[in-house]
């Protein structure tokens, strides 16, 4: 779905262990829990083309179940539960939205390797965070630019039907939910009538008399004036508006 990840950033020293945890999770519900089919062929064969590439490519791909079988399930499009390590720029898979059980994984040491490699992309639909909310977590939260984000849980923000949930650039444009939703499909019609004894069309259109070019540089001065004493205030620094 949407809110699924594509990749996620892993601290280098816990690789191991975040890959022995995803492995223990999918085994401790294989039993329960019947893999969801791909929508269709195309789609199934394009997730599999994804990791199959990045495999040729030198990347260390992962299936976390379905040992003594292949991981790919062409007559029900089911695929195992998939991790891929050492994805580079140059496999299509680093760009593609997978829409399938595959995880790529990025080891990093630096909190701000993982903002530069986001912002460097088109902006998600959502980013999460799992971890203690320190100066790390500000530091994501301050500089990568979402959709939404949830913190130590998933798709969050998406299910908070009163709270505003939308993408940003490629991943949409504006917001919906409650009161937003309403808003935003909502056209607000402005109907207007006059009883003023001059005719607004006349006044804005040449030629001007002097005595309206007068008048309408008075007041063109005294909005200059005020957005300059706003400026200064916010800035508290020497601002001047030119016209």
């Amino acid at each position: 779905m949407c809110l699924c990840p594509d990749y996620a950033w892993v601290p280098a020293e816990d690789i191991g262990s975040f890959v022995a945890a995803m492995g223990k999770a999918c085994v401790a519900t294989a039993t329960d829990v019947r893999a969801v089919s791909i929508i269709n062929d195309k789609n199934f064969a394009r997730i599999v083309n994804l990791v199959e590439d990045a495999k040729s490519h030198g990347a260390n791909v992962i299936h976390l179940l379905g040992s003594g079988r292949s991981p790919y399930q062409e007559r029900t499009r089911t695929i195992t539960p998939t991790l891929v390590l050492g994805v580079n720029d140059d496999m299509p898979i680093a760009h593609e939205e997978v829409f399938g059980p595959v995880l790529a994984i990025h080891p990093y040491r630096r909190i701000e390797d993982v903002v530069n490699y986001v912002a460097s992309r088109p902006t998600p639909l959502a980013a999460y965070w799992y971890g203690r909310q320190d100066k790390e977590f500000e530091t994501f939260r301050r500089s990568v630019d979402s959709g939404g984000m949830t913190v130590n849980d998933f798709g969050l923000h998406c299910a908070l039907y009163r709270a505003p949930f939308g993408g940003v650039g490629r991943s949409g444009y504006g917001a919906y939910h409650g009161k937003t939703g309403f808003d935003r499909f909502t056209h607000y019609r402005t109907v207007t009538t006059s009883w003023l004894p001059i005719n607004f069309a006349e006044l804005i259109t040449p030629p001007y008399s002097p005595r309206l070019s007068s008048v309408t540089t008075r007041m063109l001065g005294w909005q200059r004036k005020r957005v300059t004493r706003r400026l200064r205030k916010a800035d508290d620094r020497p601002a001047y508006v030119t016209g």
